[in-house]
């Protein structure tokens, strides 16, 4: 017999078939691994808060989550029919659960994630500042279970339901939250009557205490008028721990305009009177000027008009040389034009932004407009000036049979809180006899027999939209 040592390297017939031996027990066990990942119920490997920090028990975040990811075991398929079983409630501002006091939230979306083994619970509103508790049922018929109908926190790989229940609880300490803002709050008065505080803006905080001394400090709390940005401050703050609400309280009535209301830390450097930066007074002088546009003359000296065309735009630019801001233009417009709906005269800055003049009110155009005023003519002069006020409750009317009483079927209207009148919609071509309803101790100034009454006005320094309207004749 001959005996031969093997060569290193050198493969027999023995050895690859012990090779393959080896490697279909690896097979067989990995197989067998497998089935006892798949034989046991979910379980839970961390909860998702949405800015990717895992929440942890007893935690405390500051910002509200908008939705929670639950991630189980790799490999589980959870059963969609069960994720009733995943459960959130807040203490209900008290910090103890099981007292009766507790509040279930209902989320808006739960369903499985991006795999069958993570679970998505979102939320219709931001979670409000209190504990919160997470449940997931394992016992039970509310249990959540996987396909195989294995229970939640089930290790024990036999046909018994061992299920697990599971409870988490984080806090949330968000800072304090506007819920609404109340400007100039109506209230009813013992008597029955309402009464309107043009002074006043309530602020409506959510039930995060605030700290009493900044909370009624008027810096914080700057309204801006959006029109001219300028800045107004309460005189005084009151804030009412209780009801969580602060009342602005400023030194006069607000005036009708659209504010902005910014409560907080300015993002200015000096915010502060100590640090603010003296400018001294600041002051801005403008003359009269008049700016014509350029006419074109003929060989003798003659206006040549220019016409406009149908369907066309005429453009003519008024040259404002001055680099001040201009508050206030008075128009003087000469056009010869056959009336009509079509015509839109309009201011255009540089900047391409527009002041209309004229604008096509459809059909209601084609009506006769009057527009006027009953004011208390204190200085008896048939002019009224600055300080004069407007009287309510006066009936005018159209005298149509120019008898001097209202008469069935004549169009009457009564004054109103500034002693305004209107009528719309009349004829065009005719003349209207306006006629007032006298009263006692009243004796009339204006308009006197022969005067001549400016009817065609506005006021542009406000920066709002004033529309004339084109009558004919």
């Amino acid at each position: 017999m001959i005996l031969r040592r093997k060569t290193p390297g050198t493969d027999t017939r023995a050895s690859k078939s012990l090779s393959k031996r080896e490697k279909q027990r690896a097979l067989r066990q990995e197989l067998l691994e497998d089935r006892r990942l798949l034989a046991v119920g979910p379980q839970l490997l961390g909860i998702d808060h949405n800015n990717g920090v895992l929440i942890q028990d007893g935690s405390i975040h500051n910002t509200a989550p908008r939705e929670l990811t639950f991630r189980f075991d790799e490999g589980q398929v959870l059963n969609r029919a069960t994720l009733s079983g995943i459960r959130l409630m807040r203490s209900g501002f008290d910090g103890v659960f099981d007292n009766g006091n507790d509040v279930t939230i209902n989320p808006a979306y739960l369903d499985l994630g991006q795999t069958s083994f993570s679970v998505v619970m979102r939320f219709n509103e931001t979670l409000v500042d209190d504990m919160y508790r997470v449940q997931i049922v394992g016992q039970g018929t509310g249990a959540l279970r996987n396909m195989a109908g294995l229970a939640f926190g089930d290790r024990t790989m036999d046909n018994v339901d061992n299920g697990q229940n599971f409870s988490q609880t984080f806090d949330l300490q968000l800072g304090a939250r506007v819920i609404s803002v109340v400007p100039q709050p109506v209230t009813r008065n013992a008597n029955g009557t309402l009464t309107q505080a043009k002074d006043k803006i309530e602020v409506y905080f959510n039930n995060d205490p605030l700290d009493p001394v900044t909370a009624q400090t008027p810096a914080f709390y700057r309204l801006i008028d959006t029109q001219d940005q300028s800045l107004l401050f309460p005189q005084s703050v009151a804030y009412d721990a209780v009801a969580n609400v602060a009342v602005l309280t400023f030194a006069t009535d607000l005036s009708t305009a659209t504010y902005h209301l910014q409560i907080g830390e300015t993002d200015e450097g000096n915010p502060t009177a100590t640090g603010a930066v003296d400018l001294g007074t600041i002051s801005q002088q403008s003359r009269a000027a008049t700016y014509d546009s350029p006419v074109r003359t003929d060989a003798n000296g003659n206006v040549i008009p220019t016409d406009i065309p149908d369907g066309g735009v005429v453009i003519s630019a008024i040259s404002v040389v001055d680099s001040f801001l201009v508050s206030d233009v008075n128009v003087e417009l000469n056009i010869d034009h056959t009336w009509g709906p079509d015509l839109r005269i309009f201011l255009q800055g540089p900047g391409g932004q527009r002041v209309e003049l004229v604008r096509d009110l459809g059909s209601q155009v084609r009506g006769g407009q009057i527009y006027g005023v009953k004011y208390n003519d204190l200085d008896a002069d048939g002019i009224r000036d600055a300080g004069e006020p407007g009287q309510a409750g006066w009936t005018i009317f159209i005298d149509s049979n120019s008898n001097g009483e209202l008469d069935a079927g004549e169009r009457s209207t009564v004054t109103d809180s500034q002693g305004r009148y209107s009528f719309l919609n009349l004829d065009i071509g005719r003349s209207y006899n306006i006629v007032e309803i006298p009263r006692a101790f009243a004796k009339p100034t204006s308009p006197l027999g022969g005067s001549s009454v400016s009817v065609l006005s506005t006021d542009f320094s406000d920066g709002s939209q004033q529309t004339f309207r084109v009558i004919g004749n």
